[in-house]
């Protein structure tokens, strides 16, 4: 390009601005350019265990005696609170710990003057007294012992404490980590799910599984993402409605909701809830403002009285009186399904919410979530306050958003602190800006995750949502990554690219129960006296494009091939997958047949998935609507901000700002 035709362009447009990460931040960006360039790479995490915890998982849950409340919470903590009336023990169930020198470590330390920590035998004999305000205390037992955790909290004493109980072999406390029976994990005893980008989990509440309900003769249906276009194509003699189906074997409260149910063709589509009489106790009309109905009932009918064509979105059916929010068919079990990843492109952003210690405070929890979110549970039993995070804000008008609480700005104004409340507020020219934070009322019960944020009125988000029903899945790589995450760790993951407007795959997930493959094996212990190993070509799904491989059940490793060790890999040559075992965990390691059939029934019974790479990528377009969205994406006048609910990485690109704009166009006329 020569000086003068860059000359105009520079002028015009601007120079190019990029950045990667998330969020990415652009600065010195003109303000209403299109992106000229946005691409989301995906990741896959895998929870992995040393098997050095000896402390059982204890099941969710509360327990409140004497004025103190002990919370069993998730990630093992326990949060001990109250004051309390007498001396009051709480107690784990019990657990057996073979003869041997251990560590018992809480987390934080015991302040002995309020309470008590310690394993005690079922007659009461305590091991592991942490003493001196410790955090930790080692022991040696000689025989094998029955154990139970002891909380004593002291009469008349308040406390507000976390604990995080941690028991290993050894005499250093160790890292906590969950407990998976003392063995390393993933393993066929305790999988590991792996989880991607663009991926949620069901919570098993949807009824209604509308891909087998409309796979009938007759119907003609398109699926995008959550929305469904139907077509009735044949309708048999005066059957004019769908078939029945029977949810609950007797009339329940449920509820059906849709986000979108609208005729294109032939008016007159309707759904209707019936009774276990077949008597009709609810109708939800296409083209109707109704999106919800709740009644007594057992049965779900489509009425299409006139064929024709309709549209139906995010149609969920649960028990209860009230809609729950829209998610696939699982058949009652919680399961990880691909949802969608939303992206925001935004000005500037005036509140930073920084990392913070975990606050307790009457009966509700605070606690950072990482990239700026705070999250909230309890009830209150009185009015309570967030953590407070200092802000400064120029004169204006501004909005908050990504909160469901009732949030306050307190400045100083005229020498006197305000509160300023509500989504929208205006800073005065003389306001000298304080805090920001935000109440929760007595008697409020809260359980959500918020991502506070604050921008001037004239920068209002535009965002973008993208379909990933197969998630955006990665495999972290030695070499020949697609991208390189802020550690320095290279990935070959799929991933959206919206200049050239296509979602690409380069991970291959299998769902081994759910597929036909023949396995082999190359003999029970034949190249370790401790393991086996399994082998199946895949060339029928996609060809192996990398060795890496992660799966539910063991972890990667080199030299799994053979059964030789413990773990999965993939071979590009001849394109199969390894998974190799401890016999040991086979039902049947006699024979190699019996060896095969134990394997597979491990497969079935933990719904085993392994992830490869694929040797030629798949691509599909994106949705008109997906395209128009990122086409209505611009950059603010400064600053822009561009981010992502999943954590994908990005590498963004923008016609840059005067600034940078002036600073070419010098060097272009040798100023």
């Amino acid at each position: 390009m020569d000086k003068v035709l860059l000359y105009k362009v520079l002028a015009k447009n601007g120079a190019e601005k990029s950045a990667s990460g998330n969020p990415v931040v652009l600065t010195d960006t003109v303000e209403g350019k299109s992106l000229k360039d946005l691409k989301l790479y995906g990741w896959s995490k895998q929870e992995r265990t040393t098997g050095a915890q000896l402390f059982p998982t204890i099941t969710p849950s509360i327990e409140e005696k004497n004025g103190i409340t002990v919370e069993y919470m998730e990630h093992g903590k326990i949060h001990i609170s109250g004051t309390a009336e007498k001396t009051v023990d709480f107690m784990t169930p019990t657990f057996e710990l073979l003869a041997g020198t251990y560590t018992l470590s809480m987390g934080v330390n015991i302040n002995n003057t309020l309470m008590r920590c310690t394993l005690s035998t079922t007659e009461g004999l305590p091991y592991f007294n942490i003493l001196d305000n410790g955090a930790s205390k080692t022991e040696t037992i000689g025989d094998n012992k029955i154990l139970y955790l002891l909380l004593r909290v002291y009469g008349g004493k308040t406390i507000n404490i976390t604990v995080q109980p941690m028991l290993n072999t050894g005499t250093s406390p160790l890292p906590w980590e969950p407990y998976t029976g003392g063995q390393p994990s993933p393993s066929p005893d305790y999988p590991q799910e792996i989880v991607s980008a663009g991926m949620k989990w069901s919570t098993g509440a949807q009824l209604y599984d509308m891909d087998t309900r409309l796979n009938v003769d007759g119907i003609e249906y398109k699926k995008n993402g959550t929305s469904y276009t139907v077509n009735i194509v044949k309708m048999s003699g005066n059957l004019l409605y769908g078939v029945p189906f029977q949810f609950s074997k007797e009339d329940v409260y449920a509820t059906l909701s849709v986000s979108q149910f609208f005729n294109l063709e032939q008016a007159g589509v309707r759904i209707n809830l019936m009774d276990s009489e077949s008597n009709i106790v609810g109708t939800l009309w296409a083209d109707k403002a109704e999106k919800e109905l709740s009644a007594k009932c057992s049965k779900i009918r489509f009425d299409w009285s006139r064929g024709g064509k309709f549209i139906v979105s995010d149609l969920m059916l649960n028990f209860g009186n009230t809609a729950l929010p829209y998610e696939p068919y699982t058949d009652g079990v919680p399961k990880l399904y691909g949802d969608k990843v939303n992206v925001e492109v935004c000005g500037k952003n005036w509140l930073h919410v920084t990392p913070f210690r975990t606050k307790f405070q009457n009966g509700v929890t605070f606690e950072y979530v990482k990239p700026g979110g705070i999250k909230v549970t309890g009830t209150a039993t009185t009015n309570t306050d967030s953590p407070v995070f200092p802000i400064e804000l120029e004169p204006g008008d501004y909005y908050t958003d990504r909160t469901t609480v009732k949030q306050a700005v307190v400045v100083e104004r005229n020498g006197k602190r305000t509160w300023i409340s509500g989504k929208k507020f205006k800073i005065l020219q003389n306001d000298v800006p304080k805090y920001w934070y935000f109440p929760i009322l007595q008697g409020d019960t809260v359980n959500a995750t918020i991502y506070p944020r604050i921008y001037k009125k004239e920068e209002t988000p535009r965002s973008l949502s993208i379909s990933t029903p197969t998630g955006l899945p990665a495999i972290p790589v030695d070499t020949d990554g697609n991208y390189t995450d802020a550690n320095g760790q290279q990935w070959i993951a799929d991933y959206v690219d919206l200049k050239r407007e296509k979602y690409v795959q380069n991970i291959c997930d299998l769902p081994l129960k759910d597929i036909s493959l023949e396995w082999n094996t190359w003999g029970v212990n034949v190249n370790a006296s401790n393991s086996t190993g399994f082998f199946a070509y895949v060339k029928k799904y996609a060809h192996v494009g990398n060795t890496k491989a992660l799966a539910t059940i063991c972890r990667h490793h080199t030299d799994a091939w053979g059964g030789r060790k413990v773990g999965c890999s993939a071979n590009v040559n001849n394109s199969y997958i390894t998974i190799s075992l401890y016999t040991s965990d086979l039902d049947d390691a006699s024979d190699n047949k019996k060896a095969i059939e134990s394997f597979k029934k491990i497969v079935e019974q933990t719904d085993t998935h392994v992830l490869y790479v694929r040797a030629e990528p798949i691509e599909r377009d994106l949705t008109p609507e997906e395209i128009q969205a990122y086409k209505n994406l611009v950059t603010y006048a400064g600053t822009t901000i561009v981010e992502n609910d999943a954590e994908c990485y990005m590498e963004v690109s923008a016609g840059g700002g005067d600034g940078l704009r002036a600073k070419k166009l010098a060097l272009i006329l040798g100023e």
